[in-house]
């Protein structure tokens, strides 16, 4: 792949998800102000809940399917026919799970919301596959542009809700016409862009070595969905929706810099698993910048998240939502912890210790379910985010221990110790000027910059690097 394919690639993700988070936090500002507490507890509940069991749709086959497309582009089509016909019998094994879990655990008319959001998630993954095809064929500016547009079409689709004065079971309605508008979106795009059209060859259906292929796939994804997911659905079993609702609206600002900051560490898993391979000295140089970086950008995330946490509530939900300050407070600081090991889990993987991914996620989805049962009968919503800042500290201490192991060294270097300084001097600005929170917010900002500036936080090389970066000729 050249270098211009890659920019491009980055960029367009990058972009694209940039503008998806922006319209998308939009919308949820005026989802969350038109739905109040109780209606969007259910919501997310119902959706969430849903979400569980929408691995069972798709074992992870896109990720097996978009590896086979790289590789092996002439078959493209018998292979996207195949991912499809194993779906066709996996998307009503999915719903069925779904209706009658809900069903045990459920009135009537939640469980029959929870099985048409099901339905929404069942469509998602067929998506999910065509989007895999176009990601194999590395044409990722092409997701990139439908996710951008699926964002807009979505906010079209709230406001119409929010006019229409309509409530949960109209939005969750909505929710299931918008995937299926993303998965016919896709397809035409696998069809007309890539010119790959499925081709069902039942003779040549390898089911049991594509399943036994998404097997590692499909257990990291059942993992990612229940370290996500099952803490809100415990908080509903625990507290009730109103809980739920209030959790969710703060959860719903922090998802913006953590969606982004998983955007970012996906562009650099290229370039972790190329270096890893061709050139061990500057994979390990590329750990430690990226590990230095993190830390600049975490720590005064997340003071400035906890330092705004009650007026950006306030301003953003309306007083009915003042309880969530407190949870975003909390939340604020797994934003650090998230910056911290995103990116460096990525390097990980590039080392080829999935497994050992897997086994973190596993103890952090443990740690998650074990603090919620204490934390939650207590504290609430606060019990649900202490549990998942206890899961963050769990994985940014094993990640770079995991990665140590496999003979890569991340130790604290000076430039933590700047990183520490300045963050320090920020902490103290926003505590001393907390009274007009607009000119402490500024003033800190700046001193953190500047006092970055003058310890020489960035090499001499660096600067150079990103010069470079900046001027790089387009290639012919």
């Amino acid at each position: 792949m050249s270098v211009r394919v890659l920019a491009r690639n980055a960029l367009s993700s990058l972009s694209a998800h940039v503008i998806a988070n922006a319209v998308g936090f939009a919308v949820n500002v005026l989802l969350v102000r038109h739905l109040g507490v109780e209606r969007l507890g259910r919501y997310t509940y119902v959706t969430t809940y849903a979400a569980l069991f929408g691995i069972v749709s798709s074992l992870g086959l896109y990720l097996v399917l978009a590896r086979d497309v790289a590789g092996r582009p002439a078959e493209a089509d018998i292979q996207l026919g195949a991912v499809l016909r194993l779906q066709a019998f996996l998307s009503p094994l999915a719903l069925a799970l779904t209706a009658g879990t809900a069903l045990l655990f459920h009135s009537t008319p939640d469980a029959t919301l929870i099985a048409l959001a099901g339905v929404g998630v069942v469509l998602s993954s067929v998506g999910t596959v065509y989007g895999a095809v176009v990601t194999g064929q590395e044409r990722i500016h092409l997701n990139a542009m439908v996710s951008a547009g699926m964002a807009v079409l979505w906010g079209l689709f709230v406001l119409g809700l929010v006019a229409s004065r309509l409530g949960v079971t109209a939005l969750i309605g909505l929710f299931v016409v918008h995937k299926l508008a993303n998965a016919l979106v896709l397809r035409r795009v696998c069809r007309r862009a890539c010119g790959v059209t499925p081709r069902h060859d039942l003779p040549g259906l390898r089911v049991r070595a594509m399943l036994e292929a998404a097997m590692p796939f499909a257990l990291a994804l059942v993992l990612n969905d229940l370290y996500w997911n099952v803490g809100t659905i415990l908080l509903g079993r625990l507290e009730g929706i109103d809980a739920v609702g209030t959790f969710s609206a703060a959860f719903r600002v922090v998802s913006v810099p953590v969606a982004l900051v998983g955007t970012v560490s996906g562009v650099l898993y290229p370039r972790f698993s190329h270096l890893y391979a061709a050139d061990p000295k500057a994979f390990a140089a590329l750990v430690g910048s990226t590990r230095k970086y993190s830390l600049a950008i975490g720590i005064p995330l997340g003071l400035t998240l906890s330092f705004l946490s009650h007026p950006l509530v306030g301003f953003l939900f309306g007083r009915e939502f003042s309880a969530a300050g407190g949870t975003l407070q909390l939340l604020g600081w797994f934003v650090t912890l998230v910056c911290l090991y995103s990116p460096l889990s990525y390097a990980m993987i590039a080392m080829q210790a999935e497994r050992t991914w897997v086994v973190l996620l596993a103890a952090a989805t443990a740690v998650l379910l074990g603090g919620s049962l204490l934390l939650v009968p207590v504290l609430g919503h606060l019990g649900l985010a202490a549990s998942f800042l206890a899961s963050g500290v769990l994985l940014v201490v094993a990640v770079p221990l995991a990665i140590r192991a496999k003979g890569t060294r991340v130790s604290p270097t000076g430039a933590d110790l700047k990183t520490v300084g300045a963050c320090g001097a920020m902490g103290a600005l926003l505590w001393a000027l907390q009274s007009a929170p607009a000119l402490a917010l500024v003033t800190a900002i700046v001193a953190y910059v500047v006092i970055l500036h003058l310890a020489g936080f960035l090499t001499a090389a660096e600067r150079r690097s990103l010069r470079a970066a900046l001027l790089m000729p387009r290639e012919r």
